[in-house]
């Protein structure tokens, strides 16, 4: 079943990087990655909610995790009443809807993904993200991202049998989410958070997230199905480009380049 109407809109609201990719997916790989990325994109809003004090983003977050633990019904009334909150976005409260549009073969293993999330990033949350070293820095990347990376490696082997090296699946996710913080560094600080090690300097940010980006490079060359091939490209092709003209100009692309990237890809 393809994904309804309201996800492909919130697909488009939320995200300018991953909805073309999504959208050039085969059934029923599309429907799965499209409900996931919203899934996800839930409970992201939550971290990062402006208004909301980090008690209540802890307890959403491990509620969320709880109810995906605990019920075998992904669109659990529990999740329903849990997210019917007029100060959470439209993305957040029909969390139970996109993981309802999630193909029933691979919904359980979505949901659980989402779960393990929204317990990791409540934990983000009481610590303040406090990063005081590299370590920290990787666990937090992997929290957001690297099992983000993860699933798809499942979803790729589901739909395709495409079999891909996890540790380079977790460095896929890991590099996107390392040039957001690389790009985000200002935008951060003024909400009084900081992703940076004790110790750090920007050109240090760069080589983490250039390190990562090598293995998300060699990961994506391995893939063989040119649809999934496609689907990594284009956000990989955004990042390097991101990474390069922040640590040439520091700066980020313009409109007129990222319209560029998108084309050549």
């Amino acid at each position: 079943m393809p994904l309804s109407e309201l996800a492909f809109d919130q697909l488009r609201q939320t995200s300018r990087t991953f909805v073309l990719p999504i959208m050039a997916l085969p059934e029923p790989l599309q429907a799965a990655v499209g409900a996931a990325y919203l899934a996800f994109r839930a409970i992201d809003e939550i971290e990062d909610h402006p208004n909301l004090p980090a008690s209540a983003k802890s307890e959403l977050l491990r509620q969320i995790g709880l109810i995906g633990q605990s019920s075998g019904d992904v669109s659990s009334e529990q999740l329903t009443t849990l997210l019917d909150r007029d100060d959470l976005p439209l993305v957040t409260r029909e969390l139970p809807r996109w993981l309802d549009e999630v193909p029933g073969e691979i919904r359980t293993r979505v949901a659980d993904a989402v779960a393990t999330m929204a317990d990791r990033m409540a934990h983000w949350v009481e610590v303040d993200f406090r990063i005081e070293s590299k370590d920290d820095l990787d666990r937090y990347t992997f929290a957001v991202a690297g099992g983000v990376g993860l699933l798809l490696a499942e979803l790729w082997d589901w739909h395709a049998g495409e079999k891909t090296d996890r540790h380079l699946a977790v460095q896929f996710g890991r590099g996107l989410q390392s040039v957001n913080i690389v790009l985000n560094v200002d935008d951060d600080a003024t909400r009084g958070c900081s992703f940076t090690p004790t110790g750090w300097e920007q050109a240090d940010l760069i080589r983490y997230a250039e390190r990562c980006l090598g293995d998300a490079e060699e990961y994506t060359r391995r893939i063989q199905h040119p649809a999934i091939k496609r689907f990594c490209q284009l956000p990989l092709s955004l990042a390097t480009a991101s990474l390069q003209v922040a640590a040439a100009e520091n700066r980020k692309l313009t409109r007129s380049e990222v319209e560029a990237i998108y084309s050549e890809t």
